[in-house]
């Protein structure tokens, strides 16, 4: 591999592992707190059982406090960061098509004749491939999502 190609290769690497680290541990971390938080309310309610008690109402309302889904009972704020609707997922369809279709160009603008791609092509072709799965999973949301607009029930 040449100075350019090594180049590029460690760059986009030194770009794309903090990025992904910084999405994956903290999605991580919050899965663990909430996991550990249900596990130790289940704890709980295993130690009256096997005393053959019921638990106060006190204590089954913090269980109940601590197993909820903080996200789903939350009042969805206007703005935003509101409920996705399907306009909403097709913004994002036509925003990852560009995207796609641009690394899509630019792997096929520095594809070689003859022998191997380059690092810039491989990177590319990865890109492609992680906007084309966004498309798709935009896609489910779109038929799967109500419209935001009101609707006139005449």
């Amino acid at each position: 591999m040449d100075f350019e190609g090594a180049f590029l290769f460690w760059a986009a690497l030194a770009v794309f592992i903090p990025l992904m680290l910084s999405v994956v541990i903290p999605a991580v971390y919050r899965t663990w707190v909430e996991y550990r938080s249900r596990i130790k309310a289940l704890d709980v309610l295993r130690v009256y059982a096997e005393k053959g008690q019921e638990p106060p109402a006190s204590v089954m309302g913090a269980i109940a406090a601590a197993s909820i889904d903080r996200a789903a009972a939350a009042p969805v704020p206007a703005g935003p960061f509101s409920r996705p609707t399907r306009e909403n997922h097709m913004a994002h369809v036509a925003g990852s098509l560009v995207c796609g279709l641009g690394a899509v160009g630019i792997a096929w603008w520095r594809m070689p004749d003859d022998g191997e791609p380059g690092p810039l092509v491989i990177w590319a072709v990865v890109a492609a491939i992680f906007f084309a799965g966004g498309v798709a999973a935009r896609l489910v949301g779109v038929f799967t999502t109500p419209s935001g607009r009101p609707r006139d029930d005449r």
